[in-house]
């Protein structure tokens, strides 16, 4: 899994990414990207960022039950 998940956008290149211009940045401990997913629109990839977001937290929020119930 990917330590840091950072919206990133293309708008302003010379090409135009074949129109996928907002982008989510998958990035490992030491900054480095692992890996881009793009969309077409900023609704789209916000939504997948969100869900992301969502997940991420209640993974922490289970870890932090289990870790509280021992």
């Amino acid at each position: 899994m990917a330590d840091a998940v950072i919206p990133v956008d293309w708008n302003g290149k010379e090409d135009n990414n074949n129109k996928y211009i907002y982008g989510i940045e998958h990035q490992d401990e030491n900054k480095n990207v692992i890996d881009i997913k793009w969309f077409k629109t900023e609704k789209e990839r916000n939504k997948v960022l969100n869900n992301f977001s969502k997940k991420k937290l209640d993974f922490k929020n289970e870890r932090n039950k289990r870790v509280n119930a021992s």
